[in-house]
């Protein structure tokens, strides 16, 4: 039986999936990994919202809207990290509290789930205090990831131009059936989903 949370629509839980998808093709192209599929983060999100829209971590109800921090918004977490060698893929993408996205990071899920298992024992206020002392730390950290990936990606792509230039095989590349296979694919499922928003 489904469970859906009447308190939002499901034309909401969409425009909110496709803030943070844009927020991942861009992460995902500075990794020069493969963008996830609107798609898979709509059948996610809308899974969680008709079984009960709750962090899959800590069990906390998510919101949407909510003043900052906003500690139980909701947010894809990659079970491995991107930068560990996770993909978008959807097996890899779970529905959890913005609070323990930030406060898991990098960690391991099996790391973190002990970790929440002791923080659980806490109470609620000061529980809430170490995510806003994690979050203070997370920003400045945030900011340097996003600036690393960003310099990692223009390195890599400048590396990849060079070397697709040195043997001709840039202009094959972008006129090659698969390039424009994908980049029509990308471009298909962008206006899809803002005919649907």
């Amino acid at each position: 039986m489904l469970m859906v949370d009447v308190k939002y629509s499901e034309i909401e839980i969409k425009k909110m999936v496709k803030i943070r998808w844009k927020n991942l093709i861009e992460r995902s192209f500075n990794l020069c990994i493969s963008p996830p599929k609107y798609s898979d983060m709509e059948e996610l999100m809308l899974e969680n919202w008709q079984t009960g829209f709750c962090c899959s971590y800590c069990l906390r109800p998510l919101k949407l809207y909510q003043q900052r921090p906003p500690i139980a918004a909701p947010s894809y977490d990659h079970k491995i990290h991107l930068r560990g060698g996770g993909t978008n893929k959807k097996e890899n993408m779970i529905i959890v509290c913005w609070a323990c996205n930030l406060m898991k990071g990098t960690m391991s899920m099996e790391s973190w789930l002990l970790e929440l298992k002791a923080l659980k024992t806490l109470p609620e206020e000061e529980f809430n205090k170490i995510v806003m002392e994690r979050m203070k730390g997370h920003l400045k950290d945030k900011l340097s990831r996003n600036e690393t990936e960003k310099k990692d990606g223009e390195k890599y792509a400048e590396s990849f131009r060079n070397h697709l230039a040195e043997e001709e095989r840039y202009e094959k590349w972008i006129k090659s059936p698969e390039f424009v296979e994908l980049k029509r694919e990308i471009e298909n499922e962008m206006s899809e989903e803002e005919k649907h928003l």
